[in-house]
């Protein structure tokens, strides 16, 4: 049960609790959002199933990742070379503003992390959210156009396949 709490004031979010965001294999439990911390960052609790991953992109804003169960590749951008990470529960990723970077879980058991990030990163989502259901019938191709288009409006681009 999610209590109602004034602007401002400091709050607890109890396990399990917390705005959910599960759009187009997307898995997110909002910890903290930019409402909670005057518009500064937001955490996320991210669940990533066996295969599942996150394509790559970059944005404008730095963004760290902790690893809390599971394990992970990350890939990274590194000047002119990409390079993939592993990462076990208790690691942390910090990626860089304008880096490409992407993670999969190449494990049979579920990984999570918490992804914490500027208020413009939920922002992204938010947008996501409102406009997924008019996707229906679209082809997966098609949805990513539109996902990128919305990314575009907030700083995060998505590398082409390819």
């Amino acid at each position: 049960m999610q209590r109602k709490v004034e602007p401002g004031m400091s709050h607890v979010i109890p396990a399990g609790e917390g705005k959910r965001f599960d759009v187009l294999g997307a898995h997110l439990i909002w910890k903290a959002r930019g409402e909670d911390t005057d518009g500064t960052f937001t955490v996320a609790v991210q669940t990533l199933a066996p295969s599942e991953h996150i394509p790559p992109h970059k944005h404008q804003y730095p963004e760290v990742f902790f690893v809390t169960s599971g394990e992970l590749i990350f890939t990274l951008t590194r000047g002119a070379e990409e390079v993939e990470e592993k990462v076990s529960q208790g690691g942390t990723v910090i990626v860089a503003a304008n880096s490409y970077h992407s993670v999969r879980n190449s494990s049979n058991e579920d990984a999570t992390l918490l992804d914490i990030a500027c208020f413009e990163h939920q922002q992204f989502f938010d947008d996501v959210q409102q406009a997924h259901q008019a996707w229906n019938g679209l082809t997966p191709e098609q949805t990513m156009q539109q996902v990128g288009e919305i990314g575009l409006r907030h700083t995060l681009e998505f590398r082409a396949p390819g």
